[in-house]
């Protein structure tokens, strides 16, 4: 693996730009290859490395968390869109999660607590007319980044532009301080930092497929959206060299063996690389499947079934909607490079989801079972329940490429689910593609 390139590649889709500097990073065979569970495990030795009390710590803010969490839900499910709340919680979970920074935790929790007494909050769904940004209520500025892609997105499908020029939060305004930061993230050294950066590599590669891989899109953000440094000396003049940079640095990341992409970890001095279901899901969807070693991410994806999110399906034991979305968009583009045995065990695969999604998941009123612990919005709750369902063919007979079964009560099911969606109300960015689905599944 090629740090410089990598490091040159993150930068540059972060929207920023500089010359990376050589680092030692390891070779991709020189990694070892963990299991989920041995990923997860090596991650816990590791936090408890950096503070002794890391697992007292979290089981006494978990029932804080987990109230808040489900005081959120509620309001949501009510109509009330919460968007600075959203905002709070997001940034509170990648701290629960992935670091053991408790007194930033505690903060994030005070002031989510206080925010879901506002039930107004569309002041935090607008661009910042200072630095041109979305996600006023973020404080990281990967997310901040985030939500201004997203934003993008949605102005473009209106055919508008953004209100304002957009200025890149510290550290990506300047490329040196940047190129400190995005090293830093490539691989994590949990004892020593009390951070895993696989929250932060991966919104940040979800940010890059979006603005590179997105086809549509590049009119759009070269001539319709001022600061961005791709558009330096003449609309999308610096664009092609990004991504022709970010297509070596998939390339080069990918593990011939597995076919998979994800974060590595330092511990003890030996390196360790995982197979991450998200990362391998966002790559090969954002290039429409144009992949190498297709066998390999077969065989890997039905073998990490049951291991545990983000290095397997599994979620507490139990399916959830967003890894069966992710599964079933691997095995759509992945049919045609599948042996007949393969697609033997991808569609019953399937079947298994399907039955679960319908059986478990969907709920008599329309809407889909929260998992308190995977929440991230009722607007999430809705997309990836509907999107696991399109992806499939459930509603499309012409999209249903693992089998030639009927599901004459699709069509009910969909106006159920569409009459919940629009009764609620919820405007944002997950709850508008389900219903933009929805519509065009069931009118």
């Amino acid at each position: 693996m090629n740090r410089e390139l990598i490091v040159a590649v993150v930068l540059c889709l972060c929207l920023a730009a500089g010359t990376a500097r050589s680092a030692d990073l390891p070779a991709p065979d020189e990694g070892k290859s963990l299991s989920g569970d041995e990923i997860k495990a090596l991650i816990l030795s590791d936090f408890i490395r950096y503070d002794p009390s890391y697992i007292e710590h979290r089981k006494r803010l978990a029932n804080r968390f987990d109230r808040l969490t489900a005081r959120l839900s509620a309001l949501q499910a009510a109509g009330n869109e919460m968007e600075c709340s959203n905002q709070i919680y997001l940034e509170a979970k990648w701290l629960y999660n992935y670091t053991a920074y408790w007194a930033r935790l505690e903060e994030r929790l005070d002031e989510l607590e206080k925010s879901l007494e506002q039930p107004d909050q569309a002041f935090a769904a607008d661009q910042s007319p200072e630095t041109g940004l979305w996600g006023a209520c973020y404080e990281e500025p990967f997310f901040k980044v985030e939500a201004t892609i997203l934003a993008l997105l949605v102005l473009e499908t209106m055919d508008e532009s953004p209100g304002y020029a957009i200025h890149l939060p510290h550290p990506f305004d300047e490329p040196a301080e940047a190129m400190e930061h995005l090293r830093a993230l490539l691989v994590s050294d949990i004892a020593h930092n009390g951070v895993d950066n696989r929250a932060e590599l991966g919104n940040i590669g979800t940010v890059a497929s979006l603005a590179y891989f997105k086809g549509y899109l590049q009119d759009y953000l070269n001539n319709r959206v001022v600061g961005l440094p791709r558009n330096q000396g003449g609309p999308g003049r610096r664009a092609a060299e990004y991504v022709s940079m970010f297509n070596r640095f998939i390339s080069d990341w990918q593990d011939p063996a597995s076919g998979y992409w994800g974060p590595w970890y330092q511990s003890k001095g030996h390196y360790y690389k995982s197979a991450d279901l998200s990362f391998t899901f966002h790559i090969i969807s954002y290039k429409r499947g144009d992949v190498d070693h297709w066998p390999e991410i077969i065989n890997t994806t039905i073998a990490i079934k049951n291991q545990p999110y983000p290095f397997g399906w599994s979620h507490n034991g139990e399916f959830v909607n967003h890894n069966n979305y992710d599964v079933a968009k691997i095995f759509r583009y992945g049919w045609r490079h599948a042996s007949g045995a393969q697609r033997q065990e991808m569609a019953a695969e399937i079947g298994d989801m399907l039955r679960w999604t319908l059986n478990h998941s969907l709920q008599d009123d329309g809407s889909f079972k929260t998992v308190p612990s995977f929440f991230s919005s009722q607007g999430a709750d809705f997309y990836f329940g509907v999107s696991f369902l399109q992806t499939i063919g459930y509603w499309d007979p012409e999209l249903r490429f693992w089998t030639t079964e009927d599901f004459p009560e699709a069509t009910s099911v969909c106006e159920r689910i569409k009459a919940r969606l629009v009764a609620m109300g919820l405007k944002a960015h997950e709850s508008s593609s389900a219903l933009a689905q929805l519509e065009n599944a069931c009118g």
